[in-house]
């Protein structure tokens, strides 16, 4: 979902006339949703090609080895313990530890794709405790990426193909209704950045603002987001493409930043599912790999 960061988190929708973006913020906004569209597929290419390569085995049906129904069981229970006892002293302060400990994870799946675990665990711990510190947004877009790369893995196989696309399709469904203006993901993502927390990629209006706080840029009138299933959810995709070869993982990357072009076309900061064209884009793509590339 692409919204005005401000007008979400700290007014009322019905009161606030909805802005249209200047140009310079228009240009950064389709660079940055193209950018972060071929970065995120990227990333998730390079882990499942190099352990395609290794003894680490992405499987294209039933999930073992890295994508394990027992890590997922035990990293929920221990979420939901932790959850409890820092929501039990702040709110906010739950919230935004939930998001980072579930970004924490999706980067150290990607990590473990790529290196030995131990290893992973500690570049993915390290890159955490960063991102913790500094709070730019240009870090958090970064970590947010690598993060999203490595849940994009885990749900990509964490189910088989017939099963996973239609879950795709139902969650589009659901998008085009609840990130509308008013709707309950654009209400969700409104009172998680009044927490203080940032579930998404931030979109700053100007180029030098990647630079500066992310709790100050997120208030400017002309900020955007993108939330992070949108950039998870076509993801999904290129994972299952990449384990074909490189070709057809590229082939999927472009259709899903075609999207993210499109979606880039809007100027209105209104709020719009932003699900249906990153993923119709990246959908195609990969209907037309699965036809033509056996």
């Amino acid at each position: 979902m692409v919204e005005e960061s401000r007008d979400s988190a700290t007014a009322n929708p019905t009161e606030v006339p909805w802005a249209f973006l200047p140009k310079h913020a228009s240009a950064l906004r389709m660079v940055m949703l193209v950018a972060a569209t071929g970065l995120v597929g990227c990333l998730v290419t390079i882990a499942v090609r190099v352990a395609a390569s290794s003894q680490i085995v992405f499987p294209s049906q039933a999930p073992q080895g890295l994508i394990a129904w027992q890590w997922l069981i035990g990293a929920a229970f221990l979420l939901a313990v932790f959850g409890a006892i820092i929501r039990a002293a702040s709110g906010r302060m739950f919230v935004d530890v939930l998001l980072t400990v579930l970004l924490f994870f999706g980067v150290w799946v990607w990590c473990w794709g790529v290196m030995p675990w131990e290893i992973g665990l500690l570049v993915a711990s390290v890159l955490t405790l960063i991102q913790a510190r500094m709070r730019r947004v240009i870090v958090h877009d970064l970590f947010l990426c690598l993060g999203c790369a490595g849940v994009a893995i885990e749900f990509g196989f964490l189910f088989p193909l017939k099963t996973l696309v239609l879950i795709l399709v139902g969650l589009s469904v659901y998008d085009m209704v609840a990130a509308r203006p008013h709707g309950a993901a654009q209400v969700l993502a409104g009172a998680l950045m009044h927490r203080g927390a940032v579930p998404g990629l931030v979109i700053p209006d100007a180029v030098p603002s990647l630079g500066k706080d992310i709790r100050d840029v997120i208030r400017s009138p002309f900020a955007s987001f993108l939330g992070a299933g949108d950039l998870i959810l076509p993801m999904t995709l290129v994972a299952q493409a990449a384990v074909r070869g490189w070709g057809a993982a590229i082939i999927v990357i472009v259709g899903a930043m075609a999207g993210a072009y499109l979606l880039g076309q809007r100027k209105s900061l209104k709020p719009f599912p932003a699900l249906l064209p990153l993923l119709g884009g990246s959908g195609f793509a990969f209907a037309c790999v699965y036809a033509f590339l056996r």
